[in-house]
């Protein structure tokens, strides 16, 4: 209710914008047939819908370079879901962060290549993708398998990871991350990128 008051200050028409959606989902539910279009190209062919996601990108977008701004340490931004879902245009909020995170939490090394190329897609230019692994299971059912997706994500050249759950891991799967660290790091220094990692 917050945002809907604030940004009817903005200017932006969200009775309409609120109309719009409870019919097109109305239409969904009782309708058999499919809307071959996705979620952003309905709300980008709705006016009132597309002024309305614009101003939602814009305020994270400011929230964003508010935090940069305060902090001291490292932002990183996590492009999470689509920018219609989670209210945030990724590319544009990338600018403030000194990295954004793609998520690989998979036993499989072609999530690596896929983060990879979501963050290709949406980040242009200059921009430092932080890469960020599970070393729990089932994510990792083993030591290759970590040692694997992390020299993956060296040999594309990503040049920081981040383990999730370290503090979680038990001494065998500790020893998991180190090697594979080690791996990522032996791969990056004859590459000349340097692996940088975080727990």
């Amino acid at each position: 209710e917050s945002c809907r008051q604030i940004a009817a200050k903005a200017e932006v028409d969200v009775e309409v914008a609120e109309r719009s959606a409870k019919v097109a989902l109305e239409r969904f539910f009782k309708s058999d047939d499919q809307d071959p279009r996705t979620i952003a190209q309905y709300v980008e062919e709705n006016k009132a819908m597309s002024s309305y996601a614009a101003w939602r990108f814009a305020v994270i977008d400011q929230l964003i370079l508010s935090l940069k701004k305060a902090c001291r340490c490292r932002l990183l931004t996590y492009g999470l879901g689509s920018s219609i879902a989670s209210g945030t245009d990724w590319a544009q909020a990338g600018r403030h962060a000194d990295a954004q995170m793609g998520f690989a939490c998979s036993d499989h090394v072609e999530a690596v290549d896929q983060a990879h190329r979501l963050f290709q897609e949406s980040n242009p230019g200059d921009r430092v993708m932080e890469i960020g692994l599970n070393a729990t299971h089932p994510s990792t059912p083993d030591g290759p398998t970590l040692v694997r997706n992390l020299t993956r994500a060296a040999d594309l050249g990503i040049p920081s990871a981040n383990i999730y759950n370290y503090g979680l891991l038990s001494p065998t799967r500790l020893n998991w991350v180190h090697q594979a660290i080690r791996s990522a790091r032996r791969l990056g220094d004859r590459k000349s990128t340097r692996l940088n990692s975080s727990h």
